[in-house]
């Protein structure tokens, strides 16, 4: 799926985390989704970041993460279910407007 990646110290990126396999291995761990913006992105972080000596990332609404996460949408799968999904282009664009007005904070 498509997501946008922020590793600490680094810009944002867009990329692509296909299965829980790669999303593990990219969270260095379990995850933990945090609503954004109503329910309509996620914020994934690996779920024990306080306890694996994460580094500090970025705030995002009012929260401090800390190691790799990634931001997603959220909607139905092909199987109809809720769950995490790629963002589209329109999902990206509107993230990239709230990067240029400072409205992640």
């Amino acid at each position: 799926m498509k997501v946008i990646l922020k590793r600490p110290g680094q810009a944002f990126e867009v990329g692509e985390l296909n299965g829980i396999d790669e999303i593990w291995n990219y969270l260095g761990g379990a995850m933990e989704t945090v609503p954004f913006k109503g329910y309509k992105y996620r914020v994934v972080c690996n779920d024990e970041f306080l306890y694996n000596g994460s580094e500090p990332n970025i705030r995002i609404d009012g929260v401090d993460y800390y190691g790799n996460i990634f931001i997603c949408s959220t909607g139905e799968n092909e199987h109809g279910e809720w769950d995490l999904i790629g963002m589209t282009d329109e999902d990206l664009k509107e993230f990239t407007f709230l990067l240029i007005t400072n409205s992640l904070s």
